[in-house]
């Protein structure tokens, strides 16, 4: 199977019993999948966006993002 396959891929399989979440799909096209993320916390519908935080990365202070990109 190559990165851009249209091929229709199979369900993702269950969950096992000692998982704590389950994936359903809710609409294809495509290789895309539109879901919900079921998690004993709550229901995360996707695609989101999951901000992903480095510590040894320096962030950019909201005062200089205005500054520098007007933002």
């Amino acid at each position: 199977m190559t990165a851009w396959s249209n091929d229709r891929r199979d369900d993702p399989s269950p969950c096992r019993a000692q998982d704590q979440g389950r994936f359903e799909v809710t609409q294809r096209d495509g290789r895309a999948r539109l879901g919900k993320l079921h998690t004993r916390h709550g229901v995360l519908e996707t695609p989101a966006l999951l901000p992903v935080v480095n510590p040894n990365i320096r962030t950019i202070e909201p005062r200089e993002m205005w500054d520098r990109y007007g933002i």
